[in-house]
């Protein structure tokens, strides 16, 4: 559905920012400021046109660096169209996600995920439960609690998306068994730690079952039940499956690879919380030397890894719960 493309694009960070020459950039933003002044005095501030030239002027002043501009206009039209259009107007996905991708961008995660809530919750009306958009959209709210550092916040979510899929496509199919993966972190952060460790078992056992021992579902997987077992007081159980989890990434991914820098995270994380040290030390420092190449800044993986340095290498709150899926990739998708 293009509204939900376009919503997962600019959360994705693909928003075409530096394209253009300052000084194109400054007569494109005075161009939509006048087109945007005529469409409120002529057709009103609640008009299909001019919410467009509004979207438009916003789009300008992200791309020209005014992220609290775009971010003023976009609440605007948000507000607009739901005292205009209504609350289940299908204009409203688009004007939430271009709103979240905003607050994301300027590091404010928190304001995006009311917003994104809303659009999975839409979005499963309009689709039904066990669809691809939905599953699309409710990941994109479980990423953004991950990287809020508020993963308890979408266990409601999870909970029922996973009843969902496995009432609609069974407990087997891929699209289940990843969302079973967003489970036990979900689990762990809300203080349920025995069925965080449940979920997480399960989801490796389901996924190596579904795509081999191999499959990259089953290493995400693994990586996952390495950082339950961790958090939950497990420091034995969770060096030994991020040791696996490490040599299964550099087997089949190779080092320079983004699940291989996770896997790493998490082993040392592992060894560090296990009292070993010194044999953290020299994962961290492979991750700080190799993360730069494969990751581009600002990416959310490479500040969790940046924050990895002496002389405590990084605290318990630094430490991924789960690497958060693509934002083009449905919850399962391998």
């Amino acid at each position: 559905m293009k509204w939900l493309d376009k919503s997962l694009a600019r959360l994705g960070g693909d928003q075409g920012a530096g394209q253009e020459s300052p000084t194109a950039q400054q007569r494109a933003i005075r161009d939509h400021e006048e087109k945007l002044f005529r469409w409120e005095r002529v057709l009103g501030r609640g008009h299909p046109d001019t919410f467009s030239a509004r979207d438009e002027l916003a789009r300008a002043y992200r791309e020209a660096g005014r992220p609290a501009e775009a971010i003023a206009l976009w609440e605007r039209n948000l507000g607009y169209r739901l005292t205009i259009q209504g609350p289940d107007h299908l204009a409203l996905l688009d004007a939430r996600g271009s709103l979240a991708a905003a607050y994301q961008a300027v590091g404010e995660p928190e304001k995006a995920l009311p917003l994104l809530e809303q659009n999975a919750v839409q979005i499963r009306a309009v689709q039904g439960p066990g669809h691809v958009d939905t599953a699309r959209a409710f990941v994109s709210y479980w990423n953004s609690c991950i990287r809020a550092d508020r993963s308890g916040d979408a266990l409601p979510s999870i909970v029922q998306a996973l009843a969902d899929f496995e009432g609609a496509l069974g407990p087997d199919h891929k699209a289940t068994i990843g969302v079973r993966i967003f489970a036990g972190p979900a689990y762990r952060a809300a203080g349920f730690a025995t069925e965080a460790v449940a979920q997480a078992e399960r989801s490796v056992s389901d996924a190596q079952r579904v795509t081999g021992a191999d499959g990259k579902m089953t290493i995400r997987a693994r990586c996952n039940l390495a950082e339950v077992y961790r958090r939950t007081g497990r420091p034995a159980d969770a060096v030994a499956v991020a040791g696996q989890a490490l040599a299964d990434c550099q087997r089949v991914r190779g080092d320079l690879d983004r699940l291989t820098l996770l896997a790493r995270n998490n082993l040392g994380s592992a060894y560090r919380d296990a009292g070993r040290l010194a044999d953290a030390i020299p994962l961290f420092e492979r991750n700080l030397a190799d993360a730069p190449r494969v990751l581009p800044a600002g990416d959310w993986l490479l500040g969790r890894i940046e924050a990895k340095t002496p002389p405590l290498y990084g605290a318990e709150a630094a430490d991924p719960a789960i690497e958060p899926a693509g934002q083009h990739e449905p919850a399962g998708q391998d």
